[in-house]
C-alpha cells in the first residue's frame, strides 16, 4: 500500500497546526501539536505519536477477529500482517508531516525516526516513533478521514 500524501490545505500557528493532506481519492486533516519534552536529567529524544485511520480506511486489509494468541496460527499471521500495515500507515502521515514541523521548531534534522511499541511509556501504553538526532520534542499528529471521492 502507497499513498501520495501532498498538502492541499495550511493554517495555523508555529508549534500547532493543522493541514488538509490528500491520498489518493481520501482527504485527511492532520492536526500536529508539538511542545517540548519535559527533562529531569538529560533532554530526551524527540517522539512523534501518531493517531492515524485503520489501515481499512485507506485501502489496507480489514482487523482480523479476535482470537487468543496462539490458539490459531493463521489468525495470528493475520494480525502480524495487521499491525505491520498500522505502523506503514502511521509512518505515511508522520512522514509527511515532519518536515514542516522541523522548520516550525527549528530543529535543523530528526534523522531516522524508527517505529517503538514502548516509545513514551515503558510499558507499551505510548507507541510511536523515537528520533535518532533531534532531541527535545514531543510531536503529536492526529488524523481524521474527511471525505472519500
Amino acid at each position: 500500500m502507497t499513498l501520495k500524501l501532498e498538502v492541499t490545505k495550511r493554517a495555523g500557528g508555529t508549534l500547532n497546526y493543522a493541514e488538509r493532506v490528500q491520498a489518493g481519492d481520501q482527504y485527511f486533516d492532520v492536526t500536529v501539536t508539538c511542545r517540548r519534552a519535559s527533562a529531569s536529567r538529560s533532554i530526551p529524544k524527540t517522539r512523534v505519536y501518531v493517531h492515524a485511520p485503520n489501515p481499512e480506511d485507506v485501502g489496507g486489509m480489514a482487523k482480523p477477529e479476535y482470537t487468543t494468541r496462539g490458539d490459531d496460527p493463521e489468525n495470528d499471521k493475520r494480525w502480524r500482517q495487521y499491525n505491520w500495515q498500522e505502523i506503514k500507515v502511521m509512518r505515511l502521515f508522520a512522514d509527511a508531516v515532519l518536515e514542516d514541523a522541523c522548520k516550525a521548531l527549528g530543529v535543523t534534522e530528526l534523522g531516522v525516526i524508527h517505529f517503538s511499541r514502548k516509545a513514551g511509556c515503558s510499558c507499551g501504553c505510548s507507541p510511536g516513533f523515537v528520533a535518532r538526532k533531534g532531541r527535545g520534542w514531543n510531536v503529536w499528529v492526529d488524523v481524521e478521514l474527511v471525505e472519500k471521492k
